[in-house]
């Protein structure tokens, strides 16, 4: 057994091609010898280089503990030239516990290298430990695209759990165009998360966007003010109308086909529920 230091200082003395030449299997068993201080000394270079040569299962015998003590020796043009495949198979492997030990910085750098399709294939746990991980201001450095992946990768009913100020980057940043491809039960969810002054604070086309595609635009106007959402997830007191006009609103006519858009919206149950 030649132990971990000894297998890193033969790693530091392969290039590409020679490991390229060894194989993922045979990489993936001296990595796995190496502790986090191994891996440090042989540097981000040597670790990509490994990581090139190891397919989705090579990394799922290395395991999540020695693929975030390589991820962590990686600086940004390592992750680059490794490519978004490569990466979305070590995060696959990495749970909550080893993502917070690479911080925000480095988790961001996996993500920026992944597309909206790898994105949104890595696993609940581990989309979910990515959102978790990074600040609102690292996600709202991803591009549209790349955000939409990462919440469609999430659970509908548990994106939430990563806070209102991470699922307001993400609605912030996300096209208005784009919105609709969350899908409505993403959406709402994301929705529900919210405060009301945080919808209030959204921009008008963006506020357009998410009624159109949860079907809740019934006022039939470009000019939505979005307080009706607003209002299912404030617990302020509701505005009251004047006595002599209940019933001959338009929403509240008997015949009217507002009404019946209206009562299909939100009477959904837990639509906007918390």
């Amino acid at each position: 057994d030649l132990g971990g230091e000894h297998l890193a200082d033969m790693a530091k003395n392969m290039d590409s091609e020679h490991m390229k030449d060894l194989g993922g299997e045979k990489l993936s068993d001296m990595a796995k010898n190496m502790d986090s201080e191994h891996m440090k000394d042989l540097g981000g270079e040597h670790l990509a280089d490994m990581v090139k040569n190891m397919d989705s299962e090579h990394m799922k015998d290395l395991g999540g503990e020695h693929l975030a003590d390589m991820a962590k020796n990686m600086d940004s043009e390592h992750m680059k030239d490794l490519g978004g495949e490569h990466l979305s198979d070590m995060v696959k492997n990495m749970d909550f516990e080893h993502m917070k030990d690479l911080g925000g910085e480095k988790v961001l750098s996996m993500a920026q290298e992944m597309d909206q399709s790898l994105l949104s294939n890595l696993g609940n746990a581990q989309a979910k430990g990515m959102a978790k991980t990074m600040e609102g201001n690292q996600i709202s450095t991803l591009e549209s695209d790349q955000i939409v992946g990462l919440a469609k990768g999430i659970k509908a009913e548990e994106i939430t759990e990563i806070g209102k100020e991470k699922i307001l980057s993400m609605v912030d940043k996300i096209d208005g165009q784009e919105v609709g491809n969350l899908g409505e039960e993403h959406l709402s969810s994301m929705m529900s998360g919210l405060d009301g002054s945080q919808i209030a604070g959204l921009e008008k086309e963006k506020k357009i966007s998410i009624v159109d595609n949860l079907d809740a635009n019934f006022f039939e106007s470009k000019d939505a003010t979005f307080q009706d959402i607003q209002e299912k997830t404030n617990s302020e007191p509701r505005p009251t109308i004047d006595e002599s006009k209940v019933g001959n609103t338009k929403v509240a006519a008997k015949d009217s086909k507002e009404q019946e858009r209206v009562q299909s919206v939100f009477g959904r149950e837990g639509l906007f529920s918390k």
